[in-house]
């Protein structure tokens, strides 16, 4: 069983469609990177020094269990605004900026996450303050309210239903 349950989550972590292939990289601002040949969606240029074979990220998925789904589907699509393209038993996709954000059942999870700080999410914001204000009059308890990064940006930190960490980020002027 341990083997199917692996198999399951590769097969969902391969794209769907044809599979974007990076052209000969291209000097830019930042120190190099590739354009997507034939472009994805978008046509927008591949993370720098990223493989011949590896394109732009598409979309970040998020396990959770049966008992747990109607609460995550709930708080990303009511709690934070994004809108669904699917919502079916134990899947839901939603539009973030181009991107693939899937909430989906998994039969190997359990409970919140143990390790909320292994991946985060940044949620890109026009206005943390506005942002951060909606979401704790929704009931969205911050662990950080919003503050300067040393880099310029502003960070503001939160977690989903599961214990997931999740961020607003707004950059600073000009990047």
């Amino acid at each position: 069983m341990p083997q199917r349950r692996r198999f399951r989550q590769r097969a969902a972590l391969r794209p769907r469609g044809p599979r974007p292939t990076i052209g000969a990289a291209k000097g830019n601002a930042r120190g190099g990177g590739g354009s997507v040949a034939g472009g994805g969606p978008d046509g927008a240029d591949a993370a720098p020094g990223a493989g011949a074979d590896v394109g732009a990220v598409a979309g970040v998925l998020v396990w959770t269990e049966a008992s747990r789904f109607a609460a995550m589907r709930d708080f990303y699509a009511g709690t934070l605004g994004l809108t669904p393209r699917a919502d079916r038993a134990g899947h839901a996709d939603f539009e973030w900026g181009g991107l693939r954000l899937t909430i989906a059942v998994h039969d190997g999870v359990r409970g919140p996450s143990r390790d909320p700080l292994r991946v985060m999410v940044n949620f890109g914001v026009g206005d943390i303050e506005a942002v951060h204000a909606r979401l704790r009059g929704a009931g969205v308890a911050f662990s950080r309210p919003p503050g300067r990064e040393p880099w310029g940006g502003l960070v503001a930190t939160f977690a989903d239903p599961d214990g997931n960490t999740l961020q607003l980020l707004q950059l600073p002027p000009g990047r």
